[in-house]
């Protein structure tokens, strides 16, 4: 079958040649050695740059190309163990923007490739996607700015004038054409979005107080007892649990089950039911990824 990732017999072999090192950082997330996955990826990352530098001389642009995608793989791997490492360690914030770093990589990795086609990626992408729910982020700050001009990552003229011709998102020998912001005239305003294209900008919650992290908390606790692995993880879904009210033995004082944190007297003592959102982790029905699902990418 035809590899979906790489566009050139050269980057084929590279994979081939780097076999090992992508089985040492699997194994490590399977024995939740996730500082240890971190490591193969710096490897695998120095790797492919020594590859490119030794192999560079009169290559076309798809061989570079193809150098990116899989320095974003290595990246998206470098990523997922910091993940669960920081998972670990109770850094929940941080955690949250290493999580958009992953979809970044497949998002990248997506656009270049025949990515839907490769059972590695789709659950990395499906979980990481199920994860984001499992954090009390709803709500993003948006820009809109004024500014001067707007310099191409590749050739330094304006992005935006018809001396450049580069198109932001593509790639060229091996290198992505993004704009470069020279100067901020001016802010016009600050929205709140539920779904901008970039969610590291969060808000903080709407009475002063720190958020709380109840669900990757449980999810911690999995991990750390070794309970559940990520990579029997497949995503997770979010439901509503109907607590009946009327005929209950919940008394008037009693803090409301909706979650509010009210007491049933000043919240949902009216109603027949209250709701609370729930939230639930899904496992793989067939168990944990194989090797051949790691590994290939045919």
């Amino acid at each position: 079958m035809t590899n979906v990732l790489f566009h050139t017999e050269e980057l084929e072999k590279c994979w081939i040649d780097c076999t090992g090192i992508l089985k040492s950082y699997f194994q490590n997330i399977i024995d939740y050695k996730f500082d240890l996955a971190g490591q193969s990826t710096e490897k695998l990352i120095k790797f492919v740059n020594d590859y490119e530098n030794l192999n560079s001389i009169g290559h076309p642009d798809k061989f570079y190309n193809d150098c990116f995608i899989f320095k974003e793989y290595a990246n998206l791997l470098s990523s997922y163990a910091q993940y669960w490492s920081q998972i670990c360690s109770n850094k929940y914030e941080q955690s949250w923007d290493t999580l958009q770093d992953i979809l970044d990589s497949l998002r990248n990795i997506k656009k270049f490739t025949l990515f839907d086609k490769t059972i590695l990626f789709k659950f990395l992408e499906k979980q990481a996607l199920g994860l984001e729910k499992l954090y009390p982020y709803r709500f993003f700050a948006s820009t809109e700015i004024v500014v001067s001009q707007i310099e191409c990552s590749i050739c330094g003229k304006n992005i935006n004038s018809n001396e450049c011709n580069h198109i932001k998102g593509e790639l060229y020998r091996g290198k992505m054409a993004y704009g470069i912001v020279k100067e901020i005239k001016d802010c016009l305003a600050i929205a709140l979005v539920e779904n901008p294209a970039d969610k590291r900008c969060k808000m903080q919650s709407l009475d002063g107080k720190p958020f709380k992290f109840p669900c990757v908390e449980y999810l911690t606790k999995l991990i750390l007892t070794q309970k559940i692995n990520p990579l029997y993880i497949s995503h997770a879904e979010e439901t509503i649990h109907r607590i009946p009210i009327k005929d209950s033995k919940i008394g008037r004082n009693e803090i409301c089950p909706c979650g509010s944190g009210k007491k049933l007297k000043k919240c949902c003592i009216n109603k027949e039911f209250a709701q609370k959102n729930h939230i639930e982790i899904i496992l793989k029905k067939d168990g944990i990824l194989t090797s051949n699902d790691l590994i290939s990418l045919n």
